[in-house]
């Protein structure tokens, strides 16, 4: 009774199995046949970008016929960002710059100790601080929290260090520390205690880190203690994990903190006072990009809006999103991912695509060994590991049907906060066990003026003018004399 119990299951089981797979098939025989989408990333207001690219490469009846099929987008963000870049954080994503003016601008300590709180519950606490200037400080002392310096005791040698260090290539660099010990704890201010250091000037958009040793987050704050940050704004500030990762928590104990000055105080309260102006302003001109987008969207038909906010910082989300448009209504062999500043030659692509196998095939110009970097456009806040996983750069690469898909249909449930979409790539598709193909004629920066690349970044309009039509008469982006040298 048990065995033929299974096997009914068993039977019932590969049923449900057979017809769903039907029925899949059934959906993609109902679907237009695209041999290659293309989907080229681009900001809401690239306007002359986009119409040169439909005067050259961008333009699937140039190369479709009775057995090609292009298919080509532009990825644009449906809403866009309604703050001004000078209120900002940074320009690559859309948050605001919230801040004060002090009324005393010397010796602002950046944290201090409130043990008016019923619970901290909720709170991380944190050794090390990623920091980003926003008006012009400088920092005069480096401070760490009493419940540690007061933990020292005069029969152990140890002492604490706090340090400061400044980004150099992505890196960090210390410039000054400081020493806490028993014999010589600091000046107790508000639940921290500092000691001086030469001051240091900070410019604006300058990013650096503020670290402990010798002590770790094992210190706990009591059950009423929280710290509490200076509302100045002078400076964003950010919690790491120990492997220098964003803490997603804006509720942080810290066990650092300093001490500084607010530079050109004058010039901080004349921001203050335009900010809801310059906002204003930068809405109103939104208005007007909204307008001049919804006009090219009508006149043109190839621009797929996505909703996510048209950010440098979403570009993960607008990659997924193209794939999850061409899947839901094209039975798509190849997709290609390029950007509005590049050049493609989409026949040489094609030409090439038969001798690559189609499954879970990546090809481009790959990235091996690369360093995660903690600062400025390419800051890493979420992927913990120190190197990424194989990426292909950001120029152009082509992904199979079946990583299109596994792409697709993993749209909700990917990770998309990581830096770049290229990046992102890399990590999403690290453990699909993909065909990585490496080819140059994908090209990252500089080519060769005599070659034949399938891509080249980074573009003006004029250049890009220029190397289609130099393609188009002789067959060589880098110009025609390229012809009689190879003759």
């Amino acid at each position: 009774m048990y065995m033929k119990l299974l096997f009914i299951i068993s039977v019932g089981l590969i049923a449900i199995e057979f017809k769903q797979h039907i029925i899949w098939n059934l959906i993609q025989v109902g679907k237009e046949r695209v041999d290659l989408a293309v989907c080229v990333l681009s900001a809401r207001d690239n306007f002359k970008q986009r119409q040169t690219l439909r005067e050259t490469w961008f333009n699937d009846d140039y190369y479709n016929n009775r057995t090609i099929r292009i298919k080509s987008v532009f990825v644009v963000g449906r809403p866009g960002c309604r703050i001004h870049p000078e209120n900002r954080v940074d320009q690559f994503d859309c948050k605001r710059w919230n801040y004060s003016v002090p009324d005393n601008p010397d010796n602002i300590a950046l944290f201090q100790i409130s043990k008016k709180h019923s619970t901290n519950i909720g709170y991380s606490t944190v050794d090390r601080l990623w920091m980003k200037v926003q008006h012009p400080v400088r920092i005069k002392r480096l401070g760490i929290a009493n419940i540690i310096t007061s933990a020292l005791k005069p029969e152990l040698p140890n002492s604490i260090r706090v340090g400061l260090a400044t980004f150099d290539q992505g890196e960090p660099v210390e410039i000054v520390s400081v020493q806490f010990s028993y014999m010589d704890p600091g000046i107790l201010h508000n639940g921290y205690n500092y000691q001086p250091i030469t001051e240091q000037y900070m410019r604006k958009d300058l990013e650096f880190e503020i670290f402990v040793e010798g002590a770790s987050t094992d210190f706990f704050f009591g059950d009423s203690e929280k710290t509490i940050m200076h509302d100045v704004g002078a400076v964003v500030v950010e919690g790491l994990t120990a492997d220098r990762t964003y803490i997603n928590n804006s509720n942080i104990n810290s066990l650092i903190s300093f001490m500084f000055n607010v530079d050109e105080i004058e010039e901080l309260r004349s921001k203050r006072d335009k900010r809801d102006i310059l906002d204003l302003e930068w809405q109103s001109r939104e208005v007007g990009v909204e307008a001049e987008l919804s006009k090219e969207v009508k006149e043109n038909g190839d621009i797929l809006l996505v909703d996510t906010m048209d950010v440098y910082r979403n570009l993960p989300r607008k990659l997924l999103a193209c794939h999850r448009w061409f899947n839901d209504k094209y039975e798509v062999h190849f997709v290609l991912k390029t950007d509005d500043d590049c050049f493609v030659d989409i026949s040489s692509i094609l030409n090439n695509l038969h001798v690559y196998p189609s499954n879970k095939l990546w090809l481009g110009h790959f990235r091996d060994d690369w360093l995660v970097q903690r600062s400025s456009k390419w800051r890493e806040r979420y992927y913990t590991s120190q190197i990424y996983p194989k990426f292909a750069c950001g120029s152009g690469n082509v992904v199979s049907s079946d990583v299109h898909n596994w792409l697709a249909g993993n749209y909700l449930d990917l990770f998309a906060g990581y830096q770049g979409e290229d990046t992102a790539m890399g990590i999403w598709l690290s453990a699909l066990g993909v065909n990585y193909k490496q080819h140059t004629r994908f090209v990252c920066d500089f080519f060769p003026k005599c070659s034949k690349p399938f891509v080249v970044p980074n573009l003006n309009i004029a250049k890009l003018q220029v190397m289609w039509d130099n393609n188009i008469k002789c067959g060589f982006p880098g110009g025609c004399s390229c012809k009689q040298t190879i003759l």
